[in-house]
């Protein structure tokens, strides 16, 4: 647990301690084989969960409507009523509690003249009746769970639906590493990337011009081809942002007319990605 006002060059130091360790969530075995027992399983985990979580906040709960006065750094004291407000998560947790399908497909419904704008009663509608529909499956409404598994929801309670005063749809706060570097760029771009290099025969010549690179300050030269590294860190991704895009503009040089507006197009397409990577 942490508060949300810390400078970055505070937070990044563990000595500082600004993060407070509350639990250590268990992990329960797998039971394979049987499809029966793996739903029970299933639904012994997210209740399991759930307890734990309620156990976990009720202090911060309790104290939901009750004003604390916290002593601030430029020595004034102030009223703060504490509040859960984010949870940093990488996707397999945002799954678990969202109680969403690990591999559903986001469909975007806000209008265009609505982007950009906070729509927080429309998430909160929709929270409601997704819990509606939970409950009438309790109670053995079978349409009510063919329909949260239309939506990609798993037909099991929420984790923060006991928590009073969360809104669940804003609690969720994806990390830049997980979501941006090794959701986005590694799993999708440089898939493709890969892809379209062996299409246009030409993924030796990358490779090759990857192993080439210099050591530069703030970067660290690969000692590998691409196609030879197993495992990426958030700082090898961070390295690959800077340079993919000139390595795959020189891979794609001497194009004949036919490739010159397919490669025009696929440079256009991660310089943008590229781009957007970099404002993160």
């Amino acid at each position: 647990m942490t508060i949300w006002n810390i400078l970055s060059r505070t937070r990044n130091k563990a000595s500082k301690q600004e993060t407070v360790l509350l639990a250590l969530l268990p992990v329960l075995p797998k039971i394979l084989g049987v499809a029966t027992r793996n739903a029970q399983q299933k639904q012994v985990k997210n209740d399991i969960l759930c307890d734990l979580i309620e156990v976990i906040f009720a202090p911060i709960v309790a104290q939901e409507n009750s004003r604390v006065e916290v002593e601030c750094i430029d020595g004034k004291v102030q009223l703060s009523f504490p509040h859960l407000s984010a949870w940093i998560v990488d996707h397999l947790e945002n799954v678990r509690l969202k109680g969403i399908q690990q591999y559903q497909y986001v469909v975007c419904k806000v209008r265009p003249v609505q982007l950009g704008s906070y729509l927080s009663h429309s998430a909160v509608k929709r929270d409601r009746k997704y819990e509606d529909l939970f409950n009438k499956f309790s109670d053995n409404d079978q349409q009510a769970g063919k329909e949260l598994t239309d939506h990609d929801f798993k037909c099991l309670p929420r984790v923060f639906w006991r928590l009073l005063n969360i809104q669940q749809s804003d609690l969720p706060k994806p990390d830049i590493l997980h979501v941006v570097y090794l959701g986005i760029f590694e799993t999708y771009l440089m898939k493709w990337i890969i892809g379209f290099l062996k299409q246009f025969k030409r993924l030796q010549l990358f490779n090759a011009i990857w192993k080439s690179l210099a050591v530069y300050p703030g970067y660290s030269a690969p000692n590998k081809a691409y196609s030879g590294i197993s495992q990426w860190t958030g700082k090898d991704m961070r390295y690959l942002v800077k340079v993919i895009l000139p390595c795959f503009a020189a891979a794609l040089c001497r194009p004949s007319t036919v490739e010159r507006p397919i490669f025009t197009k696929a440079l256009t397409c991660v310089w943008s990605i590229v781009d957007f990577t970099l404002m993160c």
